[in-house]
């Protein structure tokens, strides 16, 4: 279930335990995260907020390595996919809207 409330006051521990965040950047690659993974294997603290992602995480392609212009989306649920239409897709909050193209867009 998403947190109610201001997408940008969200925090890590505000995330349910089927709740999945999405960081795109705009070259188009996906990183998807469960509850709990960016505290584990990132060693992210929990209270970080959501918004500051955007400032600490960099692309992975190892051609872009863009650290702005993310666009980052906490969703309900696993999202079925980027060729899904956008009313198919579940519950979600768009936490940065990013840079990210429409054409690319999840």
């Amino acid at each position: 279930m998403l947190p109610k409330g201001e997408p940008r006051t969200l925090r890590l521990y505000d995330m349910g335990a089927n709740d999945v965040l999405t960081v795109q950047c705009a070259c188009g690659r996906l990183a998807r995260f469960a509850a709990g993974e960016l505290q584990r294997r990132h060693r992210v603290p929990s209270d970080t907020l959501i918004y500051d992602l955007q400032y600490r995480l960099r692309c992975g392609f190892s051609q872009c390595k863009r650290r702005d212009g993310v666009r980052i989306v906490l969703w309900d649920g696993e999202p079925t996919g980027p060729r899904t239409p956008p009313r198919d897709l579940g519950p979600h909050v768009v936490v940065v809207e990013g840079d990210v193209p429409e054409r690319v867009r999840v």
